[in-house]
């Protein structure tokens, strides 16, 4: 008897993973205006990929879009009307049309929805005439986006400190939501950024995602690692070599006893070389109580060193070693270039301000 319970359960698992393999996406569209020819691509916007997943043709009027993702994944439906138009007016940018509709594609059927094509906007993922419908991630996503477009509507601007509250009230009101785990790692993204207290509040709030497991267990990683670069903790070391290829560490290059701005930059980053002459400036107004120190992302080493005498840098420059490089992403989890830290003279990281208005405005207040 025993057996035979061991082989239904078996023989249930595999229809299970039968059934998962075959699941796949079928995104559908009729829209009125919408003329034979327009061009319609689903591109993934997860992290940085940007990948075409599947393109098609309108046809009568209607275009069909099928395949398969390996979880609930961000995309960008685009349209675009290049290919009925005369190269005359291409090369003129002559009545040329491209929309973005960002769109939550789970392995299910769904609809492109609209008045007619003219009701589509250009970069919006819903409106009072247009919105892609089909599956419960799709539908949370409309939910919230309908949140912040009653927001806009009512304060016309929504900058970030609303933004992230309206974060909050979905993740809170949906906790085992796809999109609840989406904006979640977007917000544990760039350390030293949250709070512990505010980290331990994600955590706690997103019960799961059975939808996504994938997005919750990274979530769950993410979660861990954002601890240890909370606002008001110690630097995460990074291995670097000084400029004369000496290997050291992050937490013994940055100095105590003043506060000091951690600029990770790179040579082929002109983000990082722009905000260069006003940290020179801020270095400047600041001589007695405040320093900088230069850690570059660079993995060319002469490059590096060429752009250090060009941009005429003063203050100590270090670069990331190959794992440093590696562990920069991973434990700080950021996507890159330019990256500030500022750190108090205890040796603790204080904040990591976006821009070098954002250095001014805070070194300017702790060192007058």
């Amino acid at each position: 008897m025993k057996n035979i319970i061991v082989i239904i359960l078996l023989l249930f698992i595999a229809k299970m993973k039968v059934d998962a393999q075959e699941r796949s996406f079928a995104i559908e569209g009729c829209i009125p205006r919408m003329k034979d020819g327009i061009i319609v691509c689903l591109i993934s916007s997860e992290a940085d990929e940007n990948q075409v997943i599947v393109e098609d043709t309108v046809r009568n009027g209607c275009f069909k879009l099928t395949g398969r993702v390996e979880h609930p994944t961000l995309c960008c439906l685009t349209t675009n009307n290049l290919n009925i138009l005369s190269p005359e007016e291409i090369e003129k940018g002559q009545n040329i049309k491209w929309t973005y509709t960002t769109i939550f594609v789970d392995n299910v059927p769904m609809n492109f929805e609209a008045e007619s094509y003219g009701n589509v906007p250009v970069d919006v993922p819903i409106g009072k005439n247009f919105k892609v419908t089909g599956g419960s991630v799709q539908s949370d996503y409309n939910e919230y986006n309908l949140m912040l477009l009653a927001e806009a509507e009512k304060d016309k601007e929504v900058n970030d400190s609303i933004l992230h509250n309206l974060q909050l009230k979905f993740i809170h009101s949906h906790p085992s939501s796809t999109v609840s785990v989406m904006l979640a790692n977007d917000m544990l993204q760039i350390g030293y950024r949250l709070h512990k207290e505010q980290i331990i509040e994600l955590e706690k709030a997103i019960v799961s995602a059975p939808e996504d497991p994938k997005r919750f267990a990274e979530f769950q990683k993410n979660c861990q690692i954002a601890k240890r670069s909370a606002v008001s903790s110690s630097i995460v070391n990074l291995s670097l070599n000084d400029i004369n290829g000496k290997s050291c560490n992050l937490i013994d290059v940055v100095p105590k006893g003043k506060y000091v701005l951690i600029d990770f930059w790179a040579s082929w980053c002109g983000i990082c070389l722009e905000g260069i002459p006003e940290i020179k400036n801020i270095a400047k107004q600041h001589p007695d109580d405040f320093i900088v120190v230069g850690i570059s992302a660079d993995t060319k080493i002469q490059a590096w060193k060429d752009s250090i005498k060009k941009e005429g840098l003063t203050w100590k420059q270090y670069i990331l070693t190959p794992q440093g490089l590696k562990d920069f992403s991973a434990k700080y989890l950021t996507r890159g270039v330019p990256y500030y830290l500022i750190v108090n003279p205890q040796g603790n990281v204080i904040n990591a301000p976006e821009h070098p208005e954002n250095i001014k405005n805070q070194i300017d207040t702790l060192c007058k």
